[in-house]
């Protein structure tokens, strides 16, 4: 009969109900999962489905590791290519990060061997003194 579908109202008061009439998520009615498990075993599984896609393929271009190294040197030389472009990019807009400044000009990071000795730490007022 679907008495509980979307047309269906609530005895207690309808839209004036205090409870929540609503299923679970995920929720599959039983006749709803009749038409799911047939719709199911009429897909054919991926393993043909992915070999009826290969048959379809009209190159048939064999691959040799010469090809493969020649196309994996071309996409690196692309990749490389593009990062340099986005580094140019962010270099003109003064949006580099610490690394990339670090990267780009070393001699701007000069670490000063003696810094520690220059450093004069103001002595703490102990907490006995202040009260």
């Amino acid at each position: 009969r679907k008495q509980y579908g979307w047309f269906w109202q609530c005895p207690n008061g309808g839209k004036n109900c205090h409870y929540r009439h609503a299923l679970p998520p995920g929720y599959v009615l039983k006749s709803q999962m009749k038409a799911l498990l047939e719709e199911e075993s009429d897909k054919m599984p991926i393993e043909e489905e992915i070999e009826k896609q290969r048959a379809q393929v009209k190159t048939t271009t064999p691959m040799t590791p010469e090809l493969f190294m020649q196309w994996k040197k071309k996409k690196l030389d692309e990749r490389d290519a593009s990062l340099a472009a986005q580094q140019a990019e962010r270099a003109k807009n003064d949006r580099m990060s610490g690394r990339e400044l670090f990267l780009s000009d070393a001699s701007l990071f000069v670490d000063d061997a003696e810094a520690y000795d220059k450093y004069q730490r103001e002595p703490e007022p102990d907490e006995t003194e202040q009260n």
